[in-house]
């Protein structure tokens, strides 16, 4: 059973937080780059979703570096620095100056 009282604690309401809004952004842009690259770009699901791997490896491995490294510089610094970079990286993404890989 979850222990509701781990609420009342500001730096678990935070973690879950950027957790939460994290999933829900790293949903969209994988169902909007899907849509893109069939609809736009004419590859098949399964062409689509090998050209996605590379996301999801590196979501499941920056959930533990991330761990890592914000006990070394602090939560704060951490956090924002990851998600600056993520913001970056879906910006570069969303801009269609460089097309995906036909």
């Amino acid at each position: 059973m979850l222990d509701l009282s781990l609420f009342s604690h500001p730096t678990v309401v935070a973690g879950i937080n950027m957790a939460v809004v994290t999933s829900a952004a790293l949903a969209g842009v994988e169902l909007t780059l899907a849509q893109k690259l069939q609809y736009v770009f004419g590859k098949t699901p399964l062409e689509a979703g090998l050209f996605m791997i590379p996301i999801m490896v590196a979501a499941t491995f920056g959930g533990p570096v991330a761990g890592h490294v914000s006990n070394v510089f602090g939560r704060r610094l951490v956090a924002t620095a990851f998600l600056l970079v993520g913001a970056a990286s879906l910006a570069y993404l969303a801009s269609d100056r460089r097309p995906l890989a036909h």
